[in-house]
């Protein structure tokens, strides 16, 4: 699995907004769509942006099928880079792990910090109809502990 570095934070803050940039990812729309959204689904159920229902209500409308939490067959829980690895390919996939939402199109980590090795709670899956949506957004930001652009 590759790890892209890559901040869609329309004002490239750090900040704690990793269902929007996830939905935005997952789903190749605009942040601040993915972000009114994610409200939009708040306000209709009264569950707030970041709960698994809401972020269901909203992958699921952009065809996203919702998956509980992947078990080998030892019953130890599937890691980001074991989650890519297995279903990665041709697909992206929203993954939620402790306290965070991240990213992966076509076995590829789309995030602001490497998550690979956390377990994974859920998942929403979605099959690539087109090599576009498969394309991540934003630029690769500079990686400094490798001083190379990735």
């Amino acid at each position: 699995m590759e790890f892209l570095k890559i901040n869609i934070n329309p004002k490239n803050k750090k900040t704690t907004d990793c269902a929007v940039r996830a939905v935005a990812q997952a789903c190749n729309i605009a942040y601040n769509e993915a972000a009114k959204e994610l409200f939009d689904s708040w306000l209709e159920t009264g569950y707030e942006m970041t709960e698994p229902r809401t972020m269901t209500q909203v992958l699921e409308k952009h065809g996203f099928v919702t998956k509980g939490k992947p078990k080998h067959e030892n019953n130890k829980t599937y890691s980001v880079k074991e989650l890519g690895d297995e279903f990665g390919k041709g697909n992206i996939i929203l993954a939620q792990v402790a306290g965070h939402y991240t990213v992966l199109k076509n076995n590829k980590l789309l995030d602001l910090w490497d998550c690979s090795a956390c377990c994974v709670y859920r998942y929403f899956i979605k099959k690539a109809t087109s090599s576009s949506e498969l394309v991540p957004l934003g630029k690769v930001l500079e990686d400094k502990k490798k001083r190379r652009i990735l």
